[in-house]
């Protein structure tokens, strides 16, 4: 069942639906999509039969032709990463930047931090339009942006430590990598001003998130985004994240069929913008896997947080598994560290998976686990500590040898 939106959600979707219609020559088709006037009478119903946009859709024009505004118009260019094929660009005006600015503000001020407050921005090379992003709504936030290289040279864990840094923007696996960096350095991770974490542009499991609360002593807030909806700041939370209210609206559909799927059960995040300027999409699938929740009190959608991406499931033996899920059963054990790779292997005619892992535990525990929770597809090897690559950015979890 799709999410029942309100008077003013309709409003806004009219308004999108019918500014993409006039303005970007992808929707264009959609000007008789249901009759004449049919924009006028949108529903919830006619909504969810329009076609999903694919970021195959977006790669099959020029760079920024789906833009709906000149580029005399924009006052910033965001790409996607580039990992799973062509580069997407997309743009902002500068009605969408100050937009995007006051949501990530928001999210600051929602953690409970200071204003005046130290925020440290960590980037990779893949996430410079995210770093930018974010120090804007940290400066908007009241609060001091410190934009840091996400290498983690010894200056920069003197910069976080002495310079009394309280709040890190980062992916979930920068953070283990910091973890581990100021461990050799001889700081004690829980012994900073460090209070709080900003993370994303990773899936995370619950877990994870769990032990870097405890091994930093702070409080973690999830923010999820991505570069064609403007990055970060679609959705955020310390629980289930609430999708922003008034900017975009979110539904989860079975990502074989595109039927709208129930509260509770796992399917692909489509979102749609609702008061984007200079790229407007409908409908768009993210490739990312999330859970409808219940609605906040004032009616907000809620999401769970990502659990992983359709290009990352390990299908075995009629299995389909995440890499959150595996993280989630390597963290359980005492002695294991979150530093892993699954490597994809042929055995034969048979797909199986082996589990590199970093700790001091045996084998046999995670074993177990994983042939009990997973698949006994799986096989697990204990490898030397820091034999696995560390992140500067983004983490790539599977590796894919079938082929080799």
């Amino acid at each position: 069942m799709a999410h029942e939106f309100d008077e003013q959600t309709r409003r806004q979707l009219q308004w999108s639906v019918g500014y993409a219609i006039e303005h970007v020559p992808h929707y264009s088709v959609l000007a008789n999509f249901g009759g004449s006037g049919w924009i006028e009478q949108l529903d919830q119903k006619v909504f969810s039969s329009l076609p999903l946009t694919t970021k195959g859709d977006l790669r099959a024009y020029p760079m920024l032709a789906m833009s709906a505004v000149p580029q005399s118009e924009l006052v910033r260019v965001l790409a996607t990463s580039g990992t799973t094929g062509p580069a997407v660009l997309s743009g902002e005006t500068a009605n969408d930047a100050t937009a995007s600015a006051e949501t990530i503000a928001s999210a600051i001020r929602q953690i409970g931090l200071a204003e005046g407050s130290l925020v440290a921005v960590l980037h990779g090379t893949d996430r410079l339009a995210d770093a930018q992003a974010l120090q804007r709504g940290v400066v908007r936030a009241g609060c001091v942006a410190f934009p840091l290289s996400g290498d983690l040279r010894p200056q920069h864990l003197d910069q976080i430590v002495y310079g009394a840094v309280q709040c890190i923007c980062a992916t979930p696996s920068q953070m283990i990598a910091l973890h581990d960096a100021m461990g050799r350095a001889g700081f004690d991770p829980r012994d900073t001003a460090l209070e709080f974490a900003l993370l994303g542009g990773e899936p995370m499991s619950d877990a994870l998130l769990q032990w870097i609360e405890r091994v930093f002593d702070i409080a973690v807030a999830d923010i999820y985004g991505l570069a064609e909806l403007g990055g970060p700041g679609v959705a955020m939370g310390q629980g289930p994240l609430t999708v922003t209210p008034h900017r975009f609206l979110a539904e989860i559909v079975d990502p074989d069929t595109g039927q709208s799927l129930v509260s509770g059960e796992p399917g692909e995040l489509v979102l749609t913008s609702l008061a984007t300027e200079a790229f407007p999409v409908l409908r768009f699938r993210t490739r990312d896997i999330a859970m409808r929740q219940p609605d906040g009190p004032n009616g907000e959608q809620r999401i769970s947080r990502i659990q992983g991406r359709l290009d990352d499931i390990v299908e075995l033996r009629g299995e389909r598994i995440l890499p959150t899920r595996i993280e989630a059963e390597i963290l359980a054990i005492d002695g294991l560290t979150p530093h892993y790779r699954i490597v994809r292997l042929r055995d034969g005619d048979l797909d199986r998976a082996r589990v590199e892992v970093e700790g001091l535990a045996g084998v046999e525990p995670l074993t177990e686990r994983l042939h009990g929770q997973c698949s006994d597809a799986f096989t697990v090897q204990l490898v030397e500590p820091g034999s696995l690559p560390r992140s500067t950015g983004r983490m790539i979890r599977c590796v894919d040898v079938r082929g080799c």
